[in-house]
């Protein structure tokens, strides 16, 4: 139980740095433009997630995407591996 609320920590302190930051953005531009800059951001996020479901193309070197992929999952799993008690 005591992992799992350390892990949630960062979330936590996350977004207590995110409301000051907002706020901050709030009062200078307005809710408006930072609303519109936010959807945009999620947009621009939702894009470059979807590159993964793109398939491989057909000309490729089979052993080179394979080396690709390891190394995608060995970054995107690091922090299991940082966190494994």
């Amino acid at each position: 139980m005591l992992h799992a609320g350390l892990i949630l920590i960062p979330q936590g302190v996350g977004a207590l740095a995110a409301r000051v930051i907002v706020g901050k953005l709030v009062d200078r531009c307005g809710a408006r433009a930072v609303t519109i800059a936010s959807f945009l951001l999620a947009a621009a996020a939702q894009a470059l997630l979807k590159t993964g479901l793109a398939p491989a193309p057909t000309d490729a070197d089979p052993s080179e995407l394979a080396a690709w992929t390891n190394l995608a999952r060995v970054l995107l799993n690091l922090h299991e591996t940082i966190t494994r008690s």
